[in-house]
């Protein structure tokens, strides 16, 4: 294997199969392409070799997924993060899809939601506001201290 029968006579050897192509079956007069690469959603779990073709398995696209082609591992999917929330499922070539809360009416803190809290109203009286609101936090109020 990894050869081919060039001329098809029998007589004469059998010349090796050029770099970049493989046989994997006896009595051929040609040898396969081995420079097609593992698309988009796949990772290359074995090279090619003169006598095997590269093979790619899929990304499973819950736990992992790849958005390049030519790759050897999958990428492994990750939550949205505090600070945005969760608008697409990963698919074996893409990441799970986030959108960022405005950090003015609207706030996450933990990581993998599906949705924006709302941020509390302005601080009532008596109280101030310790920490303004962010994307990934809520309004801070405190008591105001008296002074006398």
């Amino acid at each position: 294997m990894g050869h081919m029968d060039h001329d098809l006579d029998w007589r004469t050897a059998c010349q090796a199969c050029p770099e970049g192509t493989f046989q994997n079956t006896p009595g051929q007069t040609a040898c396969k392409d081995a420079t097609n690469v593992c698309k988009r959603g796949t990772k290359e779990v074995q090279a090619p070799t003169k006598d095997t073709p590269r093979i790619c398995e899929p990304c499973d696209g819950i736990t992992e997924y790849q958005d390049l082609a030519d790759e050897a591992e999958c990428k492994p999917v990750t939550d949205c993060q505090p600070g945005s929330f969760q608008v697409a499922e990963s698919t074996p070539t893409r990441n799970r899809g986030c959108l960022p809360c405005n950090g003015v009416a609207e706030y996450q803190d933990k990581p993998g939601q599906f949705g924006c809290k709302p941020i509390a109203p302005t601080c009532s009286f008596g109280h101030a506001e310790a920490a303004a609101p962010t994307a990934s936090s809520d309004r801070v109020c405190v008591p105001c201290q008296v002074t006398r």
